[in-house]
């Protein structure tokens, strides 16, 4: 799956060497409907996905027939996405700093806004189906608990903006930045190893 500034998602088949069939690599869908760079792909089931954009809208899709089945409406550009696992819901983040939960059956309105980042909120991680990490512009990653909108702890070390964050297990969790180095936490808040950038 491929995003592009032109606002299309391409589905294509993956090139596999070993088996060298002709039809691979070649685009199997286009879908077609945002109307500014797509930032974001997230897939719910193996017949469904959703893109988020910066015209502020966040779309469902059927793989199978490329035909959009809901849009969800932010007041401002989407940045992230992530899918609950298990539930019928997911969570966008946004130029407004915010970060707000979505039911897939009730695309018209949100269930609840997360409030306490500073800037753009960049990415979004389940840790499980209580729990998320975000990352954002204010160079900060922050866990949060679903259930009761508390920010339970925020992350700080970063000189620049978090950009990723790859979940490690139970008990840690990397996040990559702006500012050239990955760094690997544990959840009580402790860095616990620097991956810093090389010059060559």
């Amino acid at each position: 799956m491929t995003s592009v500034y032109d606002a299309l998602i391409k589905l294509a088949e993956a090139y596999d060497e070993l088996d060298d069939m002709h039809d691979t690599g070649i685009r199997m869908n286009t879908y077609n409907g945002h109307k500014d760079q797509i930032t974001h792909i997230a897939k719910l089931d193996n017949k469904t996905f959703l893109t988020a954009s910066r015209d502020a809208v966040v779309k469902m899709w059927d793989v199978a027939s490329g035909k959009c089945l809901e849009s969800f409406v932010h007041d401002i550009k989407v940045t992230a996405v992530a899918v609950i696992p298990g539930k019928k819901s997911f969570l966008t983040g946004s130029c407004d700093n915010s970060i707000r939960l979505w039911n897939i059956a009730q695309p018209g309105d949100h269930s609840r806004t997360f409030y306490g980042h500073e800037r753009t909120v960049t990415s979004l991680k389940m840790v499980n189906t209580s729990m998320f990490i975000s990352g954002s512009e204010d160079k900060t990653a922050k866990l949060w608990h679903i259930k009761t909108g508390e920010c339970m702890r925020s992350f700080r070390g970063h000189t620049e903006s978090v950009t990723s964050i790859c979940i490690l297990g139970s008990n840690k969790f990397v996040t990559g930045s702006a500012d050239g180095t990955a760094k690997l936490w544990n959840y009580s808040g402790s860095i616990m190893k620097s991956f810093k950038k090389n010059w060559w």
